[in-house]
Formats: C-alpha cells, sequence, structure tokens
C-alpha cells in the first residue's frame, strides 16, 4: 500500500503543500514540498525542496523568522538539481500537462548520462559528453537538442533560486533541414469525400483555419458559438473564427443530434479522435500528415500579408515562431518576386505653403 501524502500546511503567512513524491533515502520518506506566501492577493513562491514533514516545519518556520531558504546544501549532483527543478515546474499553471510530462523524460535522459556529475565540476566537457552521448544512443539531433535545452533551463532556475553560480557551457546541435510532405488544396478535397463522418469534420475544421490535431480533439459542444469556437492549444486558449462553409457543416453536424454541452464535438475522448484521423490518413494513402493542414494555413496566412498580430492570433503562436517553423521561402515564391515588375515610383508630394514661403525667405 503506498504512503498517504501528507495533508497540506501553514505557518503564519506561509502555506506548504507535498507537489512530488515520495523519494525513499535509506529508512527515510521523503517528500517534495512546495512553500508560498500569500499576499496583497498574489502567491509568491519561497522554497521548494525534498524532507520529511519535520523537516519542511522546520525549513517553514526559519523562513517565517526571516532566515535563508534552505535547499541549496541539497543540490550536489546533476541528479539533484534536475529533480529539484522538476518538482518546481510541476506546480506551475501555465505549463501544459505534456510539457512538464516532455520535460521529464528529457531530465530521465540527462540523469542517465551525467547525473552523477557534481554541480560544482559541471565544464564544457561534462555538456559535450551529454551531446555526444545523447546523439551515439541512437536519438535524432532533436532529442539531443531538447535534453541540452531542459539542462540549461534546470541551470538557469539553480542560479535564479541562489543554488548555483557561474555560467553553463553552451554546446549547440546542428539540426538536419526537415522536408514535410506538403497537403495542395486539391489533395485536401479529394480525401474529404473519402473518409468516415467524424474524421471528415476533423480534418475539415483543421483545414479551415489551421488548427492541431488535439484542438479539435479536444474540442466541447459548449466551445462552439455561431462560426466562433473556443479551442486550447498548447499553453492558452483563443476564440476563433470559422469560414462561413466550414461554420454550416459544423452546426449541421451538431444539431444531429443535439447532445450535452460538455460532450466532445467529434464524439471520442481526445485520444482516440487524434488516433482515428492520424489511422485514417494512413488508411488513404495520403504522404502527408496531419501537420501539413496547419503548415499550409499558417504559410498562407503569411504569404496573404495578414498582419503578424492578426497571423498569431489566429493560429495561436508568435510572429517569431512562425517565421522560424512555418514562413519558409518556396521556389516558386522566388521566382515571382524576381519576375515581378518594379513598383512604379511614389508621387512626389507638393511642398507645402509654409515649406515655399521658408525657401523664399532664405
Amino acid at each position: 500500500m503506498p504512503p498517504q501524502r501528507p495533508a497540506p500546511r501553514s505557518s503564519g503567512p506561509i502555506r506548504y503543500r507535498v507537489v512530488r513524491g515520495p523519494r525513499v533515502e535509506g529508512d527515510v520518506l521523503r517528500w517534495y514540498w512546495r512553500a508560498s506566501r500569500y499576499g496583497s492577493g498574489a502567491e509568491e513562491t519561497v522554497w521548494c525542496g525534498w524532507g520529511t514533514v519535520e523537516e519542511a516545519d522546520y525549513a517553514v518556520a526559519g523562513l517565517v523568522r526571516g532566515e535563508q531558504p534552505p535547499g541549496a546544501e541539497q543540490i550536489r549532483t546533476v541528479a539533484d538539481l534536475l529533480s529539484f527543478w522538476h518538482g518546481a515546474i510541476e506546480a506551475r499553471h501555465d505549463l501544459a500537462p505534456a510539457t512538464v510530462v516532455g520535460y521529464a523524460e528529457s531530465a530521465r535522459r540527462v540523469k542517465a548520462i551525467v547525473g552523477d556529475v557534481l554541480v560544482a565540476r559541471v565544464d564544457r566537457a561534462t555538456v559535450e559528453r551529454l551531446r555526444a552521448r545523447g546523439l551515439g544512443r541512437g536519438r535524432t539531433p532533436r532529442t539531443a537538442r531538447r535534453d541540452l535545452g531542459v539542462r540549461g533551463r534546470a541551470w538557469r532556475w539553480g542560479r535564479e533560486c541562489g543554488h548555483l553560480t557561474g555560467d553553463l557551457p553552451r554546446v549547440g546541435v546542428v539540426l538536419p533541414e526537415i522536408h514535410r510532405p506538403r497537403a495542395t488544396e486539391a489533395s485536401i478535397a479529394a480525401l474529404l469525400d473519402t473518409l468516415p463522418p467524424a474524421q471528415r469534420l476533423h480534418l475539415l475544421l483543421m483545414a479551415d483555419r489551421g488548427f492541431r490535431i488535439s484542438e479539435i480533439a479536444g474540442l466541447r459542444r459548449r466551445d462552439v458559438e455561431g462560426r466562433w469556437v473556443t479551442v486550447t492549444g498548447k499553453r492558452r486558449t483563443r476564440r476563433v473564427p470559422l469560414t462561413p462553409e466550414a461554420a454550416a457543416e459544423l452546426a449541421a453536424w451538431l444539431a444531429a443530434p443535439p447532445g450535452p454541452p460538455a460532450s466532445y464535438v467529434l464524439g471520442y475522448p481526445p485520444a482516440s479522435a487524434r488516433g482515428l484521423l492520424s489511422r485514417a490518413l494512413k488508411a488513404a494513402g495520403v504522404a502527408w500528415t496531419s501537420r501539413a493542414l496547419r503548415d499550409a494555413s499558417v504559410r498562407r496566412s503569411y504569404r496573404e500579408m495578414m498582419d503578424p498580430a492578426l497571423a498569431g492570433k489566429l493560429h495561436g503562436h508568435s510572429a517569431e515562431v512562425a517565421l522560424r517553423h512555418y514562413r519558409q521561402a518556396e521556389e516558386e515564391e522566388l521566382l515571382e518576386a524576381l519576375d515581378r515588375p518594379d513598383p512604379p515610383p511614389s508621387p512626389r508630394r507638393p511642398p507645402s505653403r509654409r515649406r515655399a514661403i521658408l525657401r523664399r525667405a532664405r
């Protein structure tokens, strides 16, 4: 039977609770605690660390007395740093659960390679060893780069919390250029006629505004208001209008038959909806994946010179992300730009009366 998690506790203006654990250290059972001070309607994290209930009470009592937060002496190795850091971000509400899980996987891989290295002994050779062994274990360059990024995030967190000193050496990973098959309007239209009704609607809504596959998979009936749908992306929720054609098909789908507001639009849980659409695309034999629909929509928005603020609001990302990952020049665009006639020179504005008077006075 697993040990019972300690109940939340408080001491003066500080409240603390267990956010992770337990961790067995010999005969001692320790939990990862998060202590916060509440004041003026805001919450401030003042301490995170492993400890028993008695150790957590002692640490918080010291904070109430105005002492420095404990914990720096507990971070000896890279594995300790990663455990403390991940325990801190697990309580963050601005990170998607999938992001926290991904960070945990990267932290596990980093621990397996350099987890036993003392933080005081981390140098460039240590980081280069992490990169070399990460690439040498059959992982992709993107995975190795993500692991190095997690290592850097944990190090910055340790510095900001006062647990570490010094900068972490910067070591990069060269990523190969990815050429994904692109979805054309003709191939999308031909595929829609062959899909089952639920997968057809899923694909249609994704192609309409470049939604992510998970955004439509998690769409509920209460999130639809006429032409407007409210979708939840990686980190934020946004409200986006559909085209009249897509909105009409969605309204007809919701009307036959109607369902409770909290039910999913597609009729499946998100994981099932994503899997069914992926299998349908694979069975249809198309070369592109559902990601190609989003790529095409984002490229079209920026190619048509849409305001970057509007495009970011529509697709749920910043203009910087769009230019880095989506908006890439194509060969036909280069030809069009080179063959485009030069624009006529703009007419010069006639000088104002005041300027003419000043010119004559000189």
